[in-house]
């Protein structure tokens, strides 16, 4: 699979931090970085569904960002919750949808822990988040 210049791996020396161990993949302004597996996987003939889809989230966030522009998208991603999730929520569904195009399955209670965790610093209830998450795959 090709990938845009936007999407590396994340550097060895910040695979250390606990902090960035949790994340499979984020957005910092316009770089996508990606666990040095999984971007290895997506570079291969034959890439995992679930890498593609961690692929598909976070270009779903560089969408976004460079729709709204960095500083509006930064802005309401850090000081809102309820902007946090709908956030995530688009990214997510993004992802489920070609998960499910893939016959593969999704964990939406991991996710909901996730996201009512500091990973997503505390963006939304677990219950709220896994109502919201489970409504989204049922309707792909």
């Amino acid at each position: 699979m090709k990938l845009g210049q936007h999407v590396t791996p994340l550097p060895s020396h910040f695979s250390h931090l606990p902090v960035l161990k949790k994340y499979k993949g984020f957005l910092f302004i316009q770089q996508i970085y990606l666990q040095k597996e999984i971007y290895e996987n997506l570079l291969s003939e034959k890439p995992k569904h679930v890498n593609i889809g961690y692929l598909i989230h976070e270009q779903t966030h560089y969408t976004r960002t460079k729709s709204m522009g960095v500083f509006k998208f930064g802005i309401g991603y850090l000081l809102s919750k309820r902007s946090r999730f709908n956030e995530e929520l688009i990214a997510y569904k993004a992802q489920m949808k070609y998960l499910k195009s893939n016959n593969q399955t999704y964990d939406t209670s991991r996710t909901a822990k996730a996201l009512s965790g500091w990973p997503y610093l505390w963006c939304m209830s677990y219950e709220k988040a896994k109502m919201a998450l489970d409504s989204a795959w049922a309707e792909m």
